[in-house]
């Protein structure tokens, strides 16, 4: 991981990421030893005033997971798993590319 990850990975915690990992091997087996890429993002909502200032909530993380596999009639797939998690590791969604 770079240094950018790693802070990101030390900011939401080994335990976190370990769920995200571990649900997605569970759903998408073919997923299973691949290193996710860490992002944080801020999750923002509607406007709470009349100013039309956006208030910031919690921020929320993706991880991506992305190998290729063998398709039976031998082509290379592309396979991207993203999985958004909130600050306290509770997973918001996830996303398989077909």
């Amino acid at each position: 991981m770079a240094a950018a990850e790693d802070a990101e990975a030390d900011r939401l915690g080994a335990e976190a990421i370990e769920a995200a990992r571990a649900y997605v091997v569970g759903r998408w087996p073919e997923l299973a030893g691949v290193e996710p890429k860490i992002a944080r993002r801020e999750r923002r909502q509607a406007p709470q005033s009349t100013s039309g200032a956006k208030a910031v909530s919690p921020a929320e993380y993706v991880l991506t997971f992305r190998t290729t596999i063998q398709t039976p009639d031998g082509f290379a797939l592309p396979r991207t798993a993203r999985v958004t998690i909130d600050e306290s590791g509770r997973i918001i969604k996830a996303t398989l590319s077909k």
